[in-house]
């Protein structure tokens, strides 16, 4: 998330509890969705396939090695009033932190 998202849900966004498996190197393998409201299964699609073919995260570490494991995030499309938030939000972030890109 960025410095100004605060990952709240607002009326019209979709958003869904991703459980994802990850290999030593953070990159995911395989993608499934728990709770969600995104009704369309091609958009279900599209959101595994973006965490499948372009998405990593540090991997999951035991006794200092990596190993493969099991994370869970949450995905959220931001619909019309989730983006006006944002864009106020990151507006009167960038104001505040003139400095940061």
């Amino acid at each position: 998330m960025k410095p100004w998202q605060t990952g709240e849900l607002h009326p019209g966004d979709q958003w869904a509890d991703m459980v994802l498996d990850i290999n030593k190197r953070g990159r995911v393998t395989r993608c499934r969705m728990g709770a969600n409201n995104i009704r369309s299964s091609d958009r279900r699609w599209y959101v595994c396939n973006s965490f499948l073919k372009g998405w990593f995260t540090d991997p999951v570490m035991k006794d200092g090695k990596p190993i493969d494991g099991v994370i869970r995030r949450r995905f959220i499309l931001l619909g019309g009033k989730g983006e006006k938030v944002d864009d106020r939000a990151r507006k009167a972030y960038r104001s505040a932190h003139p400095d940061e890109d």
